[in-house]
């Protein structure tokens, strides 16, 4: 797992979820002004940077303003989300890990129960939307009712892998 192929991966599914961008060519070299995905600079400055803000709440303080036009490629995105990052050792695979474990630690307890160490089998559909609710922004693979099986550990490793590539 690289840090720089997960940010690649949440930003593909920022492009999927939020703007219905057809993603299976977009690459880290993909500039936000071409092919499939076609913003133009007036929209990368407001409305894309707003939307980036909120989906990487988890990692950075806002963009108030952005350099970024239709030439900027998806990793110089995923960089300058980086650097911008309020998670000490972001840059780090084990930094990054140790960042998604919390939010799935948080997201798990909201939606099982503070300190739940399993999940009974008729509780988890609705455990798994949850979570996947709560942790759309950093899941890169959507939680599957597997995912919930086992104990606090066991389903907290599961998560996890669903967030890092």
């Amino acid at each position: 797992m690289t840090v720089n192929e997960t940010m690649l991966g949440r930003m593909k599914k920022l492009l999927r979820v939020k703007f219905d961008i057809r993603t299976a060519t977009v690459t880290g070299k993909t500039a936000l002004g071409s092919h499939p995905i076609g913003f133009a600079a007036s929209f990368i400055k407001s409305e894309f940077r707003l939307r980036v803000n909120d989906w990487f709440e988890d990692l950075i303080q806002p963009f108030a303003s952005v350099p970024w036009d239709e030439g900027t490629s998806v990793d110089d995105l995923s960089a300058a989300i980086l650097n911008r990052s309020t998670v000490p050792a972001i840059k780090r695979a084990n930094g990054y890990r140790a960042h998604v474990l919390t939010l799935a630690e948080s997201a798990f307890d909201n939606a099982a129960g503070e300190g739940s160490q399993t999940v009974p089998v008729a509780d988890r559909p609705a455990v798994q939307q949850s979570m996947n609710e709560q942790l759309e922004s950093s899941l890169l693979r959507d939680i599957s009712l597997d995912d919930l099986a086992g104990d606090r550990a066991t389903i907290l490793s599961n998560v996890t892998d669903r967030m890092v590539i």
